[in-house]
């Protein structure tokens, strides 16, 4: 866990001991439903109460405690709350400056393909 290694999916990179970047996506969603601070202790619990994860489970995302939730659970959670995630086209300056910092970092190494 101590180490500085990079995790590369094609496009997508966070350090070893960061968290997955998807907590963050939902901590705003569920601030923007309940409110910030406080208000914010109910939604674990409003989660569990209407069919999502355990209150406990949502807590160790916010908290840090997970650092990589399992998709199904955070889909789970969102439609608990009577929220979805989608998929879209990534605008072109989004991608411009992905480009850039595969060029100064080394671009992304493909895999030889078998002959």
């Amino acid at each position: 866990m101590g180490t500085n290694v990079t995790f590369r999916y094609e496009i997508i990179r966070f350090r070893d001991g960061d968290q997955d970047p998807i907590v963050d996506q939902v901590r705003t969603a569920l601030e923007q439903e309940f409110g910030r601070g406080s208000k914010m202790d109910k939604a674990p619990l409003a989660i569990e109460h209407n069919g999502g994860p355990l209150a406990a489970t949502v807590r160790n995302w916010l908290n840090g405690k997970t650092m990589r939730p399992m998709n199904v659970t955070i889909d789970a959670a969102l439609a608990a709350v009577g929220m979805e995630r989608y998929i879209r086209k990534m605008d072109a300056a989004t991608a411009k400056v992905i480009k850039m910092a595969d060029k100064k970092n080394g671009g992304v190494k493909k895999k030889k393909s078998a002959a």
